[in-house]
């Protein structure tokens, strides 16, 4: 282990990598997918008050300053879950709310806020986030 790993997991503790995070999360019990990654970790939020009711597919890119959030307050007892799915990025200082369905090869744009379901094969971007494209039209 280099210096600054050793002092990036000093800091940063289990948010030190994308990986040391997975793996966090996992153990956690939040269900993540196969070639998950992390951008910048530490400064990923997910909620884990219910780590049940999150789910990352596979091959998912979440950028900096992104956060998934299942609840709306313990006073309330309001939560939901969160999906998404195969094949997305998440662009930075993105939100996911609860409730939230990502389907298969998305692109949510950055600063996005995400509720409700979005429709894979497509970009979305936006606050609330709305579809701007298909993604063919994309490519």
């Amino acid at each position: 282990m280099s210096i600054k790993q050793l002092a990036m997991r000093l800091v940063y503790g289990h948010k030190a990598s994308s990986e040391q995070y997975i793996s966090w999360l996992r153990s956690q019990g939040v269900h993540v997918g196969q070639h998950v990654h992390l951008y910048t970790p530490w400064s990923i939020r997910i909620d884990t008050q219910r780590p049940w009711m999150i789910e990352i597919g596979d091959n998912v890119h979440i950028t900096a300053d992104c956060s998934i959030l299942q609840l709306t307050g313990e006073v309330l007892g309001s939560c939901g879950t969160v999906r998404i799915g195969n094949n997305v990025f998440v662009g930075q200082k993105s939100l996911i709310l609860k409730g939230a369905e990502i389907g298969d090869n998305t692109i949510i744009g950055a600063g996005s806020v995400v509720t409700g379901r979005l429709d894979g094969n497509a970009v979305y971007a936006g606050t609330p986030a709305k579809k701007i494209s298909s993604l063919e039209a994309y490519i």
